[in-house]
């Protein structure tokens, strides 16, 4: 990844380097034809083509060694973010919410990957390049336009920077509450069936109406900044473009320059409006990823709160017995007196209506909530007198929230925590269960090759690839929490063929609230329903 980012580094300035020499290459060829200088014009001429060949070369070999850097670096940050984030446990989640984790994972993740694409070289660019020509015209000109170059960019610079310096906050007030809506819109497409059934639809509607129109506030008065940093550009433009076309006119007037080298004040005289055009935008993008890698470093930061004492999850059997189980929150009774036991391989369903405390037993078999001693016995040892690290590697987790690392393949999104999989082994899982059919594709690795594009791809698709990847752990029991609440129903055939291959050595529990799932489900293989209405088993 270093290797990368140094070979990114010297590309781009050796990139930069040949935009400064190729006005000098052109600056002589115009020289020579008022000389009538032919062999050293066509030699000229051929030296332009080479550099300018080579500068294409060295462009597409800086993107896309930057490009590679950016990805591997946010790879490498989503793994240790998710394994310190398996560390905590329900205190760090207690203050910091599942919406934040999500905008650390993705849109601050997004920025940083912004900055080290492409921010980050047209900095490295745009100091050599200025670097470059004002020593080319400090050499070919003289100390006093060099002089006056200077003192132009400088003072260009400090009044875009100080232009409505008070009014660039509205662009991060924009795009942290446009976050903030993109997560409620994602929230109730989670929960849209749940909302449908209580007949909320039109309060949600009403309220993103709200929404909406504050963000379109927000959005204008942004916009209003942007363009007139912009117009502001123009202008400084047009009078360094100006001043440039002067001094060199002058100049040429005078014979103390040839036209070879006007051509070369005013085309460095554009490539210095560059930078300035861009300082604003730059200065921006650092912001935004000095915020998010602040962010990003908090949670990397934390010390784990998970205690190493207690007793070791058995890597071989896992039988649960449920016994008298109460539960209450402060406001709120979630259980009363349930008995169920669960043996090894089995395969529960756990179904009723939201608020029927299904999910608090499934918080509670994980581990995420801490029941009354002596109600949950796991291989007859009290589940709180389990060390959490060790039970958590053994029994998993899902919310309806699934975890994909976008712009990365399918492959790599079904391997994420174990690069080692064989790949045989995920082509047969793929041709077992047919997934390939979600996306009309009919070969498994062109399947497994294509690029996922959460912005394209439904939610319940990803849900399928988040429990899929289940299945090439090891793991003794896995939990889906409401883990396929947006997949659609022609979909159930090959969730369900998952769901056999992931518990046929796992013992799996699923909540859920769609009876009409639990029906096909129950028609096609051996499996124990239990339902709960009010806390309690009917």
């Amino acid at each position: 990844m270093k290797r990368n980012f140094v070979f990114g580094c010297i590309s781009v300035i050796a990139y930069s380097i040949l935009i400064v020499y190729i006005p000098q290459i052109i600056q002589a060829c115009l020289d020579n034809i008022i000389i009538i200088n032919e062999k050293i014009f066509y030699n000229q001429i051929f030296k332009l083509v080479f550099i300018v060949l080579l500068k294409v070369v060295f462009e597409i070999l800086y993107v896309w060694l930057f490009e590679l850097f950016s990805s591997k670096k946010i790879y490498m940050l989503n793994i240790r973010l998710i394994n310190k984030i398996t560390k905590y446990d329900w205190t760090f989640f207690s203050k910091t919410n599942l919406g934040d984790l999500i905008e650390y994972l993705e849109n601050d993740m997004n920025k940083i990957s912004s900055f080290f694409s492409t921010t980050f070289p047209t900095i490295i660019s745009e100091l050599v390049l200025t670097t470059g020509v004002l020593i080319s015209v400090y050499s070919r000109v003289g100390f006093n336009s060099f002089a006056l170059f200077v003192l132009l960019i400088f003072a260009s610079g400090v009044i875009i920077l100080n232009f409505k310096k008070n009014d660039e906050q509205y662009i991060i007030e924009e795009r942290e509450y446009s976050s903030e809506v993109f997560y409620e819109y994602n929230e109730w497409l989670a929960n849209r069936k749940i909302i449908n059934l209580l007949n909320l639809k039109g309060k949600v509607e009403n309220i993103f109406d709200e929404y909406d129109l504050k963000w379109l506030e927000k959005k204008i008065k942004s916009q209003k900044y942007i363009y007139s940093v912009w117009a502001l550009s123009i202008i400084i433009g047009a009078v360094f473009s100006s001043i440039a076309i002067f001094i060199s006119g002058i100049n040429y007037y005078n014979q103390a320059i040839s036209i070879g080298t006007v051509y070369l004040i005013i085309n460095y005289s554009k490539m210095l409006l560059e930078p300035i055009s861009y300082i604003q935008s730059t200065v921006q993008s650092y912001k935004n990823y000095k915020a998010s890698n602040k962010r990003i470093n908090m949670l990397l930061s934390q010390d784990s709160q998970l205690k190493t004492d207690g007793n070791l999850l058995d890597d071989s059997i896992f039988n649960v017995q449920i016994v008298n189980l109460s539960y209450k929150y402060e406001d709120s009774i979630a259980l009363i007196d349930v008995n169920m036991t669960i043996n090894m391989l089995d395969k529960i369903v756990i179904v009723g209506k939201s608020g029927s405390g299904k999910s608090t037993i499934a918080k509670l078999l994980s581990k995420l909530l801490t029941p009354p001693n002596g109600s949950i016995l796991v291989n007859r040892i009290d589940i709180n007198n389990y060390d959490l690290m060790s039970y958590s590697s053994k029994v998993a987790y899902l919310s309806h929230i699934p975890f994909i690392v976008d712009k990365k393949t399918i492959k790599e999104n079904l391997s994420l925590f174990d690069e080692s999989i064989d790949e045989n082994k995920i082509i047969s899982f793929v041709e077992q269960t047919k997934l390939y059919h979600l996306l009309d594709i009919s070969d498994a690795y062109e399947f497994l090759n294509k690029v996922i594009d959460k912005n394209e791809l439904p939610n319940g698709f990803l849900q399928i690839i988040n429990i899929s990847r289940l299945c090439f752990q090891d793991k003794l029991c896995v939990i889906l929490d409401e883990s396929f609440l947006d997949i659609n129903l022609e979909w159930y055939p090959i969730l369900i063929s998952v769901l056999e291959v992931l518990s046929s050595d796992k013992t799996l529990i699923i909540i859920t609230h769609n009876t009409e799932f639990v029906n096909l489900y129950s028609d096609m293989t051996n499996i124990k329903v239990i339902r709960l209405e009010d806390g309690s088993i009917i």
